[in-house]
């Protein structure tokens, strides 16, 4: 028999996706938007790592062939579509096989988190952390992790997949239960927002870190690893609240539409990048007003892709364990 799903974390998932999709329209002007900043000073400073913690999560050492192997195909089909999108709006061709600094590098960086946590799967993974950790720490001196096979943010990142596969879950949702700690947990999240919106200027420095695919730069390089060490602590913390605040019972369709948030990762910023580069934010970077709706269009855009409609073509990319089983 099947096991129940645990609404809350598809209550997360689509909260959270909801941030993905919001920060990539802010993410297009933000040199020219104080709000912009803020809301990407926000966001970015857990959404990432939260979402790869999820992923470790749900991390099984089953079928790692077929996952792997799916997770690249989407991986090279959004780069195809970020092609596409560049041609039908006369932009200039760009295409790098395995460097990639936008959207599909999580993909890419997935299947690798998969496949490594598989391979030192005999390993206490306490040592492993423990390794992945000081690998995260350090890399920022070395100026040649970069984007090429997305190694900066695999190195950066894969802590926090490794540790989603160490963490009790039922702990978790048995917080996630208590009113005391959603209060506590919205009150950090309060401060966090305060802090951005705020002290902007301050913390923007810390913005190539939270991309996690930059070495360190000249203004923080003499203290770049406990700069780090603090955006690790950061992500944890701000992630934690985030799940913590989220609703542990079924919200109807939000629910359902939290386990599709892959199909709106595929296409959101397909459709982003289309509207910018045809010149439709022109129109909303003329008022602070209309500038804010362009960043509320991500919460109308998350639950219009979340439809059944567009689960092409991941519904042919991703292995589905389920359809085998029925056809078998």
């Amino acid at each position: 028999m099947a096991k129940e799903r645990v609404a809350l974390w598809d209550n997360v998932k689509f909260f959270l996706m909801i941030t993905v999709v919001v920060c990539h329209l802010v993410a297009l002007d933000t040199e020219g938007s104080h709000l912009f900043r803020c809301v990407f000073m926000f966001i970015t400073a857990f959404h990432m790592p939260l979402f790869i913690f999820i992923s470790g999560l749900f991390h099984k050492n089953k079928n790692i062939k077929e996952k792997v192997i799916s997770y690249f195909a989407v991986y090279m089909a959004v780069k195809i579509g970020y092609l596409l999108v560049r041609m039908a709006t006369h932009k200039k061709i760009v295409f790098e096989l395995f460097t990639e600094d936008a959207l599909p590098w999580f993909m890419f960086a997935t299947a690798v988190f998969i496949l490594i946590t598989y391979l030192l799967r005999d390993i206490d993974k306490k040592y492993i952390l423990m390794i992945a950790l000081m690998l995260g720490l350090f890399s920022g001196y070395d100026k040649n992790t970069g984007d090429f096979l997305v190694m900066s943010r695999i190195i950066v990142y894969y802590p926090f997949y490794l540790l989603g596969t160490m963490v009790n879950k039922e702990r978790i949702e048995a917080l996630a239960q208590k009113r005391y700690i959603k209060a506590v947990s919205g009150a950090v999240l309060l401060a966090w927002g305060a802090i951005c919106f705020f002290l902007t200027d301050k913390i923007y420095i810390l913005r190539p870190l939270l991309t996690g695919r930059n070495s360190f730069g000249k203004d923080i390089v003499d203290y770049g690893l406990f700069y780090r060490a603090g955006v690790y602590v950061l992500a944890a913390v701000i992630g934690l609240c985030f799940i913590l605040v989220t609703p542990s019972f079924k919200l109807g369709k939000i629910t359902d539409f939290g386990q599709r948030t892959l199909q709106v990762y595929f296409w959101h910023n397909l459709i982003i990048k289309f509207i910018f580069y045809s010149g439709g934010y022109e129109f909303f970077e003329k008022t602070g007003y209309l500038k804010l709706a362009w960043a509320l269009l991500g919460i109308p855009l998350t639950f219009i892709l979340s439809l059944s409609i567009f689960k092409f073509p991941l519904n042919y990319l991703m292995y589905n364990p389920k359809k085998k089983t029925k056809s078998e």
